[in-house]
């Protein structure tokens, strides 16, 4: 994503992100199919601003070694992943999600009543497979 471009590159991306959805959607039985969404790193925002920007049903979102961009409107992502909440998965010696930027978002989910869980794991800025096995 480029400055110049940032607005219609997220646009274009939604977009993208929503065709992809409605095409797995189509060929699903939805009461069957359980959505689940994981961003790593700068996907995290991406997974983000697509949930609070459109009307699908969300039922977890995983962002690992990311966080909820400032621009998304928490009240929009918070219906969209009803009490299901969000699940942060950081490993403890992360180099781009600081103690500080952890507490901050935890303070804005409970500041408009999100629910979230933080999991952490010993390693750095990446997605460890037994980790990922846990969680599933």
């Amino acid at each position: 994503m480029t400055k110049e471009e940032r607005g219609n590159e997220i646009i274009d991306y939604v977009n993208y992100l929503d065709s992809v959805y409605d095409e797995v959607i189509r060929y699903s039985q939805l009461s069957r199919v359980k959505i689940n969404i994981i961003g790593f790193s700068q996907g995290a925002a991406t997974a983000c601003r697509w949930i609070s920007e459109n009307n699908s049903r969300i039922d977890r979102l995983i962002l690992w070694g990311g966080e909820i961009p400032k621009d998304v409107d928490l009240d929009s992502l918070g219906k969209s992943l009803g009490v299901s909440g969000i699940e942060f998965v950081l490993g403890d010696k992360d180099e781009f999600i600081s103690e500080d930027q952890l507490e901050g978002e935890a303070g804005r989910l409970q500041k408009n009543k999100l629910n979230y869980k933080i999991y952490r794991f010993n390693g750095k800025h990446e997605i460890k497979g037994e980790v990922l096995r846990q969680l599933i």
